[in-house]
């Protein structure tokens, strides 16, 4: 569940959505601090694209891939899940920013 203009929502990646669906569908784009690196997260008609984001505001695509079943508010679990080897103790969590 996500917050939508104070409201909750489940939101899953636009390529498990069924065609009627897709029709409401608007692009999302979510910001994390996994463990010190910020990482953007882009659902897409073909499913979720993740970047590393540079301190000069440029994006590199990263070299992991998001599995398109998880929702929006799964994906910073997915990633202290696949990361947790870079957690320290000044940073010990994945953080939505």
């Amino acid at each position: 569940m996500i917050d939508i203009v104070g409201r909750q929502v489940s939101v899953a990646c636009p390529s498990v959505l069924n065609e009627s669906s897709k029709v409401s569908w608007v692009m999302q784009r979510l910001k994390f601090d996994v463990f010190g690196r910020v990482v953007v997260v882009e659902a897409t008609p073909s499913g979720w694209k993740a970047f590393f984001a540079g301190t000069d505001g440029k994006r590199r695509p990263a070299d992991f891939p998001i599995p398109e079943h998880l929702n929006a508010a799964d994906i910073a679990g997915y990633l202290d899940d696949l990361f947790h080897e870079n957690a320290t103790a000044e940073k010990p969590v994945v953080k939505v920013l």
